[in-house]
């Protein structure tokens, strides 16, 4: 009896053991590598085997790219590009209006002395009439005995350039109503300067003055405001006295009304 009893214990025992060994151990099975779902197709992040055909991604871009632009890159241009240069626009430069050209070099900003207010196609006649006219005849003070012109010259400084001396030659001529003359003054820096204009009595009535600035003579930096036959530019206490050495400005003698002789005198004075 005890023999039997033995013999089905220990045979438990043998099949207790044999069913626990597989929950030790587990199982030995590797799940399928392509898992489908109950359609039949393979789960959504599982590739098939070999891969994905050509064009047959799953819903667009594969898993880890977002839709658009990787992430890190901001649309339109990358930060510290920005887009032009604020308060300028293209083919201008920096402090200047479009359609707009800097001043040359070595020009005088702004008239030496009074101007005449006058509208841009008076001017544009007054620039193009003074680039067309001949040159004045340069004498040397005192070179004809009882010159009428000079001594004309003599008496106007006397009022309107005192204290002043002439300065190079007189610019001499005749004209007919509407013509003109021109001749070059050399204007330096540390000196300021009176421009004098005389016709005779009875010849030219009104005789004009025009400071012309370089370097193209298309600028008016002074003009004389009287309707007489003796002009001045630069009288009195407002003489003209440039800042920058060493240019030569151009006068341009026009005959308002009346003809006859002319003659123009510089005259200038340290500061």
């Amino acid at each position: 009896m005890k023999s039997r009893d033995l013999i089905r214990n220990c045979s438990f025992a043998a099949l207790g053991v044999a069913c626990l060994l597989p929950l030790a151990c587990g199982s030995k099975d590797k799940p399928a590598e392509n898992p489908t779902n109950a359609s039949g197709s393979v789960a959504m992040g599982q590739p098939p085997p070999g891969g994905y055909p050509p064009g047959s991604y799953p819903q667009g871009q594969p898993q880890g790219y977002p839709q658009g632009q990787p992430q890190g890159y901001p649309q339109g241009q990358p930060q510290g590009y920005p887009q032009g240069q604020p308060g300028t626009q293209p083919g201008t430069q920096p402090g200047t209006q479009p359609g707009t050209q800097p001043a040359p070099a070595g020009s005088q900003q702004g008239p030496l002395g009074n101007v005449n207010l006058q509208d841009p196609n008076a001017l544009a006649a007054l620039f193009a009439q003074a680039a067309a006219a001949g040159g004045a005849l340069l004498q040397q003070p005192g070179a004809v005995p009882g010159d009428p012109v000079e001594a004309g010259l003599k008496l106007s400084a006397m009022k309107n350039a005192s204290g002043m001396q002439p300065e190079g030659s007189i610019a001499k001529g005749n004209l007919k109503e509407g013509e003109h003359l021109t001749f070059l003054v050399p204007m330096t820096a540390g000196k300021c300067y009176t421009i004098l204009g005389f016709s005779p009595p009875g010849q030219v009535k009104n005789l004009d003055l025009n400071l012309l600035a370089p370097p193209f003579y298309n600028m008016l930096s002074g003009q004389d405001t009287t309707d007489n036959n003796m002009p001045v530019v630069g009288k009195g206490n407002q003489p003209m006295c440039p800042l920058i050495p060493g240019l030569q400005y151009k006068v341009d003698i026009v005959a308002r009304s009346g003809a006859g002789q002319v003659g123009a005198q510089v005259y200038s004075k340290n500061k």
